[in-house]
């Protein structure tokens, strides 16, 4: 990451904004400031971390590169941060997809898939974002009383259960499409502003509690 300086005939002086150029890295990098990836993370061999998001208000763009588990571990680690995001990622094969690790208010998209948990949240205010889970055990999981998420765009989820313990709030265009999936909500609805779909729904199954309120078209 750098900065541009330029002077023009006049002498003027203007700096650029942040610029923040590729990056090859390897299974279980930290990465410490905002970057793009220049090829897939392969982990098949060497299992372990992913990628490991150490700092906070940084940025991830994996440019549609995959990161690639052995079954094991987490792809992507959001580690006690806050405002940190990670967009445009492909998990594949991993324990976690995602697993936001006591993070606060970041942000993650991609595409999640294979794995025994696609997003698993142990933090607050975490928001996802125009995301597909698909074929993993369970695509949505929270276990904490405090655990909230956040919901923004369309987000697809097929063949993958969701398991939620906490609140679920949903932005204006917040949308949460289930397919072919069993959906278990203990937790409290804090905004309808947006909706859950069900389709197929002699193929979806919910269990909620009595606090939680949920649409279904």
């Amino acid at each position: 990451t750098f900065y541009v300086t330029a002077r023009d005939k006049y002498g003027i002086t203007g700096t650029s904004s942040v610029v923040s150029v590729g990056a090859n890295v390897t299974c279980g990098s930290p990465i410490t400031s905002s970057m793009t990836l220049q090829e897939n993370v392969d982990c098949t061999n060497s299992g372990g971390i992913g990628l490991n998001i150490t700092a906070d208000s940084i940025s991830l763009n994996c440019a549609g590169y995959n990161i690639i588990g052995n079954g094991s571990d987490q792809g992507l680690y959001f580690n006690g941060v806050s405002n940190a995001r990670a967009y445009n990622c492909v998990v594949n094969n991993f324990s976690s997809g995602v697993y936001f690790d006591s993070a606060t208010s970041c942000n993650i998209s991609g595409t999640f898939m294979n794995n025994e948990l696609g997003i698993n949240d142990a933090g607050t205010t975490n928001k996802i974002l125009t995301s597909n889970m698909t074929s993993n055990t369970w695509g949505l999981n929270g276990t904490s009383t405090t655990t909230s998420w956040i919901v923004l765009s369309r987000n697809v989820i097929t063949n993958s259960n969701i398991s939620l313990t906490g609140s679920i709030q949903f932005s204006n265009d917040g949308y949460l499409e289930v397919r072919n999936s069993h959906i278990w909500f203990n937790g409290t609805m804090l905004s309808v502003t947006g909706n859950i779909t069900a389709l197929s729904q002699t193929q979806t199954n919910l269990t909620a509690n009595l606090s939680t309120e949920l649409d279904f078209y």
